[in-house]
């Protein structure tokens, strides 16, 4: 079960969660931002696990 764990934090790219952080962070988030975000994901072919920390990043009720 460790292993498991291990495995799916492996596959986090923490640099785009930490800019999807950032985008949320100043409670504006432009349709330029999101477009941006959604190249880097098609660029980098991120795992999805990323994608759906990102998701979550971007619901989260302390940004509205």
């Amino acid at each position: 079960m460790v292993e498991v764990a291990k495995i799916s934090s492996e596959q986090l790219d923490y640099e785009i969660l930490l800019l999807a952080y950032l985008i949320c962070a100043d409670k504006q988030i432009h349709s330029k931002e999101i477009t941006f975000l959604n190249e880097l994901e098609t660029q980098n072919q991120l795992a999805k696990n990323t994608i759906e920390e990102k998701e979550k990043i971007f619901t989260q009720k302390i940004f509205v």
